[in-house]
């Protein structure tokens, strides 16, 4: 999978890209050793699936203010065709998005995204 490089991600989130990509690297195992993961599991009744972990990860590194999703005009019940991203604050600051079809992960501003359409 193409991820975010160290370079990117210490352009969004100074100081923090090595332990950010990292996270993104991590297996669902080693994701589920980490203080954020086990705090998320001991809140939830049903197990998280291993994106919902690495978001929560990614957050607790980075220090945002949790994980978001912004809905696809096409989203459905039985699928997700929008994206989740770490929330800083403004919509026009890179941030880590995932985006739910594809499980990419990107560095960018969701309120760009978000303005090209599709999005709810």
């Amino acid at each position: 999978m193409n991820l975010p490089s160290i370079k990117t991600l210490n352009s969004a989130f100074p100081g923090r890209g090595e332990d950010l990509r990292r996270a993104l690297e991590l297996s669902g195992k080693e994701l589920k050793e980490h203080p954020a993961a086990k705090h998320l599991s001991a809140l939830l009744h049903l197990p998280a699936k291993t994106s919902q972990i690495r978001l929560t990860v990614l957050n607790a590194i980075a220090e945002t203010c949790g994980v978001e999703y912004v809905a696809h005009k096409d989203d459905t019940i039985f699928q997700n065709k929008g994206f989740d991203y770490l929330d800083v604050g403004d919509p026009y600051v890179p941030t880590i998005i995932r985006f739910s079809e594809t499980g990419r992960y990107v560095v960018a501003c969701y309120g760009d995204i978000v303005e090209k359409g599709n999005y709810i």
